[in-house]
């Protein structure tokens, strides 16, 4: 055999043992069981499986006591102690139905993905396992960067750029943190720009200050809150209180008044320092109606409108 021959033919098994290792890395595997048995029923060949049982396709990891393996059909159902892992992400939950072909993991009962940028519970949910991306149903929770997202469905998307996961929140949202929270029927977040936006019924409530529109933008810097901005029918309320002057003695203190102050116009814009709320401006058929306070004192209300209106939180 000449030296040219010898090197096309070693090239040649290179090349097929490269294609069979991309095979193998691109199967589900049945890589450890204790027991397995194979039945036909109703003209499908079932692996039944069981005793520490570990299926493996690329670097996914799906673990198990019991289970049926589908090979025609490349399914695999998994009960009990169930998890699949991959890379330094872990899910937990009742049943796994992995679907080989399609990269997608269905979790069934008190499923649980814990990542090292993110907390994710609901009642099922769909992984994309190529992509770190699915769908979350049924009382869904997802904690990440200080925040707590509540709602019926979450979709998510992570980005291997960034340390957390974009989503979309659908029905009943409530978005928690140390200082304020935000409910709406829908919202988006955008984790490459910092960037929520909370649609159908927004509202959000902070130190008893309730700011409310048609649509709620609030962008963020490094996970702090850094502006909000409400497009269209601006609403905000808040809270203020001081004592109503004494009737028997004018020198004297009287009950102490609770009153809230309105504002409403086209748009609203606020700023925070620190996370916390710093001022507001309202433009565009502004209206307020505001108590006013002497030393405490309660002197009575005042009504406006104009074309905007400006309120500093610390009075200045």
């Amino acid at each position: 055999m000449t030296s040219s021959l010898k090197n096309k033919t070693l090239r040649a098994v290179l090349y097929l043992h490269f294609l069979s290792a991309l095979v193998a890395d691109d199967r589900l595997f049945l890589k450890q069981a204790k027991t397995l048995e194979n039945k036909t029923i109703a003209g499908r060949s079932i692996k039944f499986i069981s005793g520490d049982v570990i299926f493996t396709k690329g670097n996914l990891v799906l673990n198990c006591q019991e289970g049926r393996h589908y090979e025609k059909n490349d399914l695999a159902v998994l009960y009990k102690k169930v998890s699949a892992i991959q890379e330094q992400r872990t899910l937990t939950c009742d049943t796994i139905k992995f679907f080989s072909k399609e990269d997608r993991l269905l979790s069934i009962g008190s499923s649980h993905i814990l990542d090292p940028d993110y907390d994710l519970k609901a009642d099922s949910i769909t992984v994309f396992t190529k992509q770190d991306s699915g769908v979350a149903l049924g009382n869904v929770i997802l904690k990440q960067k200080g925040q707590t997202i509540k709602a019926n469905r979450i979709e998510y998307q992570k980005d291997k750029d960034q340390d957390g996961v974009s989503y979309t929140a659908i029905g009943d949202v409530i978005i928690e943190d140390s200082l304020r929270i935000a409910t709406c029927g829908k919202a988006k977040y955008d984790r490459k720009n910092e960037v929520t936006t909370l649609e159908v019924e927004p509202k959000i409530t902070e130190d008893e200050r309730v700011l409310s529109g048609e649509k709620i933008i609030l962008q963020y810097n490094k996970e702090e809150l850094e502006r909000l901005h409400i497009p269209k029918k601006a609403f905000a309320v808040t809270p203020i209180e001081g004592f109503q002057r004494s009737r028997s003695d004018s020198t004297e203190i009287g009950d102490t008044l609770k009153y809230a102050d309105r504002m409403e116009g086209s748009q609203l814009t606020s700023y925070f320092e620190n996370g916390k709320l710093d001022s507001l401006r309202i433009v565009g058929m502004a209206k307020t109606l505001y108590h006013v306070f002497e030393d405490s004192i309660y002197q009575g209300k005042n009504n406006a409108s104009g074309g905007h209106y400006h309120y500093d939180v610390h009075g200045e």
